[in-house]
């Protein structure tokens, strides 16, 4: 089973971001757009897990204490890709988010689940494979984009799946704060 940890976002705030999509997808001649109920905030991607592990990654996310908090998203950004680049949505630096991802990590790393050493480096992505319209510069394009705050009460245990050709995200735990 495939899995990651993500912060879920209510159906306002998917609204929104899709607004966000909708901009660029009008800008562009392709591109592979994160589908709105898959819109997320990926913590820590875990990958393929044995159906017998399931159990002890919900314990070790159990174990993960933290008071609500807000993240704002804002700004976009993209990584250059050949074949099309990836869109995204930034978020602010945050001393909760950073801490929920610290102490997320211990209780993974706790069980045998490896975790990326490198920083952590939060941002939403909007679309994959993006090839903008000849001539099109897309931040000036779509200007300044409005800051979105989401309020943060839970993490999510997530699995991923291709169901019908189509990728499927699938609360399958969760840990309220």
């Amino acid at each position: 089973m495939r899995l990651f940890t993500a912060i879920q976002f209510d159906e306002a705030t998917k609204s929104r971001i899709s607004e966000i999509q909708a901009s660029l997808r009008g800008l562009s001649q392709k591109g592979n757009f994160t589908n709105k109920d898959n819109l997320h905030l990926t913590l820590i991607f875990i990958g393929e897990t044995p159906i017998s592990q399931i159990n002890s990654v919900k314990c070790a996310i159990d174990k993960v204490n933290m008071q609500p908090f807000t993240i704002k998203l804002s700004g976009l950004g993209r990584f250059k890709r050949d074949g099309g680049d990836l869109w995204w949505l930034g978020v602010n630096e945050n001393k909760h988010l950073s801490e929920l991802y610290k102490n997320l990590a211990v209780a993974l790393s706790g069980i045998g689940i490896s975790v990326d050493n490198r920083p952590y480096k939060p941002h939403l992505t909007l679309v994959r494979e993006f090839i903008a319209t000849e001539g099109k510069h897309i931040m000036s394009s779509i200007g300044k984009i409005p800051e979105l705050s989401v309020d943060v009460n839970k993490i999510s245990l997530m699995k991923s799946e291709r169901v019908g050709g189509k990728l499927i995200y699938t609360e399958i735990h969760a840990k309220e704060f």
